[in-house]
């Protein structure tokens, strides 16, 4: 099995409360990063001296006036065919990232697709793979007031909003997972059968941080939650000489994850939340009989995480709500409210892109078969 690579969005929220009413202005940044590994292999084309494709790179940076804004970036190792090897190998990667306090848009996506017509040397590598991942890191400094002493926990939300009216015709962010192979008809041997091919996407979410609960158990082979202190998902789909496979996983998000924290007025708190997306996609192909395979891994989340306000504040000891209560932040973000949801037109306008994009992965993704 490959070894997995995760994408990391990393928001990190720093709430500090003091005695001074007034915040300054130093105390809060946004950083992004991305990075992506592409390779496309091919032994029988290292005959005729042709390299590997390989593509790796990674970028971060601090954003200016407190945004960041990397456009979406299309990726690709390809081999092509040539006159003496007709093989065909592909590893396709997408990241893109937008952020400013309280508002985050990220995606990660990546896709292999390989065909095999050379067989008179098994055990030459033909694959593809691609790997990408996302950061993005928020730090903002915050005050609380209140005329009422003691100690207050804060009930808040981010918000995840999965398609447009709650329909699966119009998603705005799902982390899926797709894999398609070919089944040896000798089943597996480990003593060197090769006769297969092996596809296996990967796709996550996390989000972990101070007052995150852990996400809700998805049993095998659904997806799992990868460690319990944070709200993560894993899905890895399978096609090929794994039995049984699951060639397509698809996960619709909840509409928001709940955080809680304490605040005392007058005293230094720190918060931190981690928001991650990653995409794996892998095919090593050994086939025989001029088979294929793809696989392809999706976090898209790049219009719909999103700070969703504080909904209540309450005495930490007795529950009694507080309804007198204030906050300010040095990025002069409002976080007693919900970040803006994005303007109509431009929700439509990435639905239609996300359409666009699902159509040509579906028809790239057509990976011949034996007869």
């Amino acid at each position: 099995m490959p070894t997995k690579s995760r994408a990391r969005v990393v928001v990190l929220l720093v709430i500090t409360c003091g005695g001074s009413r007034a915040v300054g202005q130093s105390g809060w940044s946004i950083k992004a990063g991305y990075n992506y590994q592409l390779t496309a292999r091919d032994d029988y084309q290292l005959l005729d001296a042709l390299p590997p494709q390989k593509l790796n790179f990674s970028h971060d940076t601090i954003g200016a006036n407190g945004v960041v804004d990397f456009p979406a970036q299309d990726l690709s190792a390809k081999l092509d065919p040539t006159a003496s090897d007709g093989n065909s190998q592909e590893a396709d990667g997408s990241v893109a990232v937008q952020a400013k306090v309280g508002s985050f848009h990220l995606k990660a996506s990546a896709d292999a697709f390989s065909t095999r017509v050379q067989n008179f040397l098994p055990l030459n590598k033909v694959s593809a793979e691609a790997t990408t991942e996302v950061t993005i890191t928020e730090t903002d400094q915050l005050i609380f007031h209140s005329d009422k002493p003691g100690t207050r926990r804060v009930y808040a939300n981010w918000d995840l909003v999965s398609s447009i009216g709650g329909s699966p015709l119009f998603p705005l962010s799902y982390t899926s997972s797709d894999a398609k192979g070919v089944v040896s008809p000798h089943g597996f041997d480990p003593n060197g059968n090769y006769d297969f091919v092996v596809g296996q996407g990967e796709s996550a979410f996390y989000l972990e941080g101070t007052g995150v609960p852990s996400a809700p158990a998805i049993p095998p082979p659904h997806g799992g939650v990868i460690d319990p202190s944070m709200w993560a998902y894993s899905y890895t789909a399978d096609g090929g000489i794994t039995q049984p496979t699951i060639d397509h996983l698809e996960y619709d998000n909840p509409s928001s994850i709940p955080v809680s924290f304490l605040a005392t007025p007058g005293r230094s708190l720190f918060v931190q939340w981690t928001i991650s997306v990653s995409a794996h996609a892998i095919v090593n192909n050994f086939d025989l009989n001029s088979g294929g395979g793809s696989a392809g891994g999706s976090a898209n989340y790049y219009h719909t995480v999103n700070w969703g306000g504080i909904t209540s504040v309450v005495d930490a000891d007795t529950g009694e709500p507080d309804t007198d209560w204030s906050v300010e932040s040095a990025s002069g973000f409002d976080y007693a409210h919900a970040a803006p949801e994005p303007e109509p037109a431009s929700i439509v306008l990435a639905v239609i892109g996300s359409i666009a994009a699902a159509a040509i992965a579906r028809r790239k993704s057509t990976a011949p078969r034996r007869a």
